[in-house]
């Protein structure tokens, strides 16, 4: 998954909450965050196991702190 965020959201622990809330392990590919004018804007590239329900329920929770997120391809990965 692509992450994108700015604002409240880039101070978020949202990758742990991805633990704690939907019992994932999210394997940090790649990351970036830049400022503008302090105003940060990052992005995250993240693998996980796949599962759709997870994934959808996933995408909703993330969607709802203000995180665009991309689905990049799917399968497997321990």
């Amino acid at each position: 998954l692509r992450l994108l965020f700015s604002g409240d959201a880039a101070h978020k622990p949202l990758v742990a909450d991805l633990n704690e809330n939907f019992n994932v392990s999210a394997n940090i590919i790649a990351g970036n965050v830049d400022h503008i004018r302090e105003h940060p804007l990052g992005a995250l590239i993240v693998a996980l196991t796949y599962d759709t329900e997870k994934v959808k329920a996933i995408k909703e929770y993330l969607a709802s702190n203000e995180v665009t997120v991309d689905e990049l391809g799917y399968g497997k990965w321990a």
